[in-house]
């Protein structure tokens, strides 16, 4: 009979206990979770939305009262210690609120949390959802781009977005505050107040005016004094003459002169890659 520590049953489970464990599919976030007095909480006056539509937040609090809040809301500490002040969920504070709720579910930041992030998660959550108008977009993401210092290229990297996205917003940005606080300027379209933004400064009233009267974004666009014409696409084809072949044709979208020896010579073994790889 075998005496080896291994072969005694307190060996065996030691041997058993020391296997490889499964990764554990669901761990704790570092985040606390509170249901929250809503006294305690407070919106951020910084925060890019202004503006909440009253049917949407009727709906809102329809659904709370029948459902709860499903989504928690997403808060960090004040310098009062009684107080949470919001970074991502103001409508839906808001339509507890309206639903007669005393108190609400809330995700706590950690304490580690860096306090200069907040714009930038408020801006993702906005921009994402599509929560912003474009004047209340523009103007945020030009006081984010400020307060942090970054290039377009930069805050497009952060956000999550095409570079040309915050290119046009910042382009509503040139149109004067005068016109920006017109109480119709919120109704125009993003496209039509890029538009305006393009335009000369001498122009951008006239256009203004002309798209709060009705005007298309068509209209708008064809009355822009500075708008450039529409570029030509030139094509031209390179013909390849052989002896005992057709004729081989490429079309090229480009200028002949903008196409190299190089290029070329990567198209024709680029076409014959595709053809050796095909099925027999």
């Amino acid at each position: 009979m075998k005496t080896g520590f291994q072969d005694r049953p307190s060996g065996r489970l030691n041997s058993m206990a020391s296997t490889d464990q499964p990764e554990p599919f669901a761990v704790p976030l570092d985040q606390d979770a509170y249901e929250i007095a809503l006294d305690h909480i407070e919106p951020d006056p910084s925060q890019p939305r202004k503006n909440f539509e009253k049917d949407e937040l009727d709906n809102l609090a329809a659904s709370i009262r029948e459902n709860g809040l499903l989504q928690p809301i997403l808060v960090h500490r004040t310098e009062d210690p009684m107080k949470y002040r919001i970074i991502a969920g103001e409508r839906r504070y808001r339509a507890s609120r309206l639903a007669g709720l005393q108190t609400v579910p809330c995700l706590e930041m950690p304490k580690d949390f860096d306090p200069n992030l907040i714009d930038q998660l408020q801006l993702v959550e906005n921009i994402q959802r599509a929560d912003l108008q474009p004047l209340e977009a523009a103007e945020a993401i030009e006081a984010y781009l400020h307060r942090h210092g970054l290039t377009q290229k930069e805050a497009a990297e952060r956000l999550g977005k095409p570079a040309s996205f915050l290119a046009e917003l910042l382009t509503i940005r040139r149109i004067p505050k005068a016109l920006l606080d017109h109480e119709k300027a919120a109704s125009l379209s993003k496209q039509t107040l890029v538009e305006i933004g393009r335009a000369e400064g001498s122009e951008q009233a006239r256009l203004f005016e002309s798209a709060v009267s009705g005007a298309t974004l068509d209209q708008i666009r064809s009355r822009r004094g500075n708008r450039q014409a529409p570029q030509r696409v030139v094509y031209f084809n390179e013909r390849f003459l052989m002896d005992r072949y057709p004729p081989i044709e490429i079309r090229w979208k480009r200028h002949p002169q903008e196409v190299s020896r190089d290029e070329l010579i990567e198209a024709l073994q680029e076409v014959a890659k595709q053809i050796a790889g095909r099925q027999p």
